[in-house]
């Protein structure tokens, strides 16, 4: 008996530790995947953006709504291809065996949750995306119909994705009660939530855009609030059982500290991203 306590509280601890890293790791590419494709566009037009919020300086030589619209609009691209590399690789591994369906459903579920939050801060601040909209002269309603689609369409996607995060338990033991489903949602996906963005804030200290990432993790927040409603019926639930227990992901978590320590090593030389 006290074997089998101890086993199950291993698989928890396992669970709880390879969310945190794979949510840290997969939240800062999608980061740095977003900065880095609006420097790398604004070095190529040699036009200079203000990373803490965004924007372009009015009247800034080369700065026409063409060349802002490329800037802004290069890092919603990127985001939208790294969040259909991520699903694409998530839709083959979700029914198969391994850490890699965490992973990927963490990555691209962090893709696209920050394209919609900087969208939707974007047209609020009339920053990043949202300039451009302010140089076209949106109009109010236009702004407020994207913000509310916005927001519904992360909705949608941790509704339509709630019950893949029951999927990468590898136990069925930790969905066969309601009281326990819950326990799991909150110890092994909320906490290491609250944890991970806890941790990128760390790494991102004193850097640039805090603003914008704080609306990335309300944003998230409210992607992840549909999984508590926990309506899902056990038999709905497809477990797959690993041959060789899970054990924690150390070398994603080396990965994940060596990027944080280039980030910081990059930020310190007094480059900006």
């Amino acid at each position: 008996m006290e074997s089998e306590i101890k086993e199950e509280l291993k698989k928890w601890i396992v669970a709880f530790t390879n969310n945190i890293v794979l949510f840290s790791l997969t939240f800062f590419i999608a980061f740095l995947t977003f900065n880095i494709a609006i420097i790398l566009t604004s070095k190529m037009l040699g036009i200079e953006v203000n990373l803490s919020n965004y924007t372009v300086q009015a009247g800034a030589i080369g700065a026409n709504v063409s060349h802002v619209f490329m800037i802004f609009l290069s890092g919603p691209i990127a985001l939208i291809c790294l969040g259909i590399f991520f699903y694409t690789f998530f839709t083959r591994f979700k029914k198969k065996k391994g850490i890699w369906k965490i992973l990927f459903l963490w990555g691209y579920l962090n893709a696209f949750n920050m394209l919609l939050g900087n969208f939707v801060i974007g047209l609020l601040t009339d920053s990043g995306f949202g300039e451009i909209a302010w140089r076209l002269h949106f109009s109010d309603f236009s702004k407020i119909f994207s913000i509310f689609l916005s927001l519904i369409l992360i909705v949608v996607i941790g509704n339509a994705n709630a019950k893949y995060f029951y999927t990468t338990t590898f136990s069925r033991s930790f969905i066969e009660s309601r009281k326990k489903r819950l326990t799991f949602l909150l110890l092994c996906i909320i906490v290491p939530f609250l944890i991970g963005i806890s941790i990128f804030s760390l790494i991102n200290f004193s850097s640039e855009n805090s603003f914008y990432q704080r609306t990335a993790f309300l944003s998230m927040g409210l992607m992840l609030l549909p999984a508590l409603r926990n309506n899902i019926t056990f038999s709905n639930v497809r477990i797959i059982k690993e041959h060789i227990a899970p054990t924690i992901v150390w070398g994603w978590a080396i990965i994940l500290v060596i990027l944080a320590i280039l980030y910081r090593t990059i930020l310190g030389l007094g480059f900006s991203i």
